[in-house]
């Protein structure tokens, strides 16, 4: 009888991912444009002669460093009407803001990433009924690129309440075989999993259970959303980790910029690569760009003992309702 009841959480974790799948990510819809509109029914003789024409009636011009560029067409405009203009960004602040905002995470990839780690949720309350299912890392960080994997971990840890659910005078409490470590009980507890992914996972594919590894984990790859996803079990110190650097990002706009350039000069000239081995990760190098900033006079960002100091002003410092570790509050009102 339990078994069944198992077996239904999980096919209806699968409806759900089925009924819910939004397929291909679907780009907003920017404004209108004239010449693309005007070319994108015609023949290819025609599109031709279309851009020929226009070329002819193109102009490039190399501005000087911070020119007014209200100004500046102004001027242009003596010797004819300028239909439509466009400035290269000069600046090195504003290509690397360009950067950032070509590579960072999208609103639908983000939506996308935490729909799988709820449809994993599913699969693991099955057995778990108390279990939830988390992101950590790049995902969540606010430093995770387009492409990048989803790390999840399965939290076990039943003594914390859920919002919104109610307290009960009565409470059931489920016994396992004792184990000999909790490394071992992870392996264990991972196996299972694994197997209910492989076999009920919707749209899970080539799932590889490496328990061996410094931190157990099931590497998997969710079809339907092309993510590549790792899944360990109680690896707090990593969501912990994941908000610091949440909160490092967002403390100062300038601070993602210069990561997400760092990185991509890094991976340009083969300081990093995709290809696992002995090289530097991305992570180093958040790491290391935040020690450059922490160590400018003046901080661009607090160390990790001036928020703990910040946070015990807020009486924060015991951690939220008790709890060890959740020593960080609102960006804003951290570090001005």
């Amino acid at each position: 009888m339990v078994g069944c009841s198992r077996l239904e959480s999980v096919l209806r974790a699968a409806r759900r991912a089925l009924s819910s799948s939004a397929g291909r990510r679907q780009r907003p819809l920017a404004a209108e444009n004239p010449d693309r509109h005007r070319t994108a029914k015609s023949s290819f003789s025609c599109v031709q002669r279309i851009r020929q024409e226009q070329a002819k009636h193109s102009v490039l011009v190399a501005c000087i460093r911070n020119v007014n560029e209200n100004r500046f067409l102004k001027y242009l405009s003596q010797f004819g009407e300028v239909a439509n203009h466009f400035f290269f960004d000069s600046r090195t602040e504003e290509q690397m803001l360009l950067l950032l905002d070509e590579h960072q995470l999208t609103e639908e990839s983000l939506r996308l990433r935490y729909l799988v780690s709820s449809l994993m949720g599913d699969i693991a309350t099955a057995y778990f009924p108390e279990a939830t299912v988390q992101l950590y890392g790049s995902s969540v960080n606010s430093f995770g690129k387009m492409g990048c994997d989803l790390d999840l971990f399965l939290n076990l840890d039943i003594k914390e309440s859920k919002p919104g659910k109610t307290t009960s005078a009565y409470t059931a409490e489920f016994w396992m075989r004792r184990m000999s470590s909790g490394r071992l009980a992870q392996q264990k507890i991972l196996s299972v999993i694994g197997e209910c992914i492989e076999s009920f996972g919707p749209g899970c594919n080539e799932v590889q259970k490496i328990l061996n590894a410094r931190c157990p984990l099931i590497r998997f790859t969710h079809q339907s959303s092309g993510l590549q996803c790792d899944l360990t079990a109680d690896n707090k110190i990593a969501l912990i980790s994941s908000e610091l650097l949440y909160l490092y990002g967002n403390l100062d706009p300038r601070v993602r910029a210069l990561v997400f350039t760092l990185r991509c000069w890094a991976r340009v000239h083969g300081v990093t690569s995709y290809i696992s081995g002995h090289w530097i990760t991305n992570f180093s190098i958040t790491l290391m760009v935040l020690f450059f900033l922490q160590k400018r006079e003046p901080p661009v960002i607090p160390t990790l003992d001036q928020l703990k100091s910040l946070a015990g002003k807020f009486g924060v410092s015991g951690g939220e309702s008790g709890k060890q570790g959740r020593l960080f509050l609102d960006p804003q009102y951290l570090w001005r």
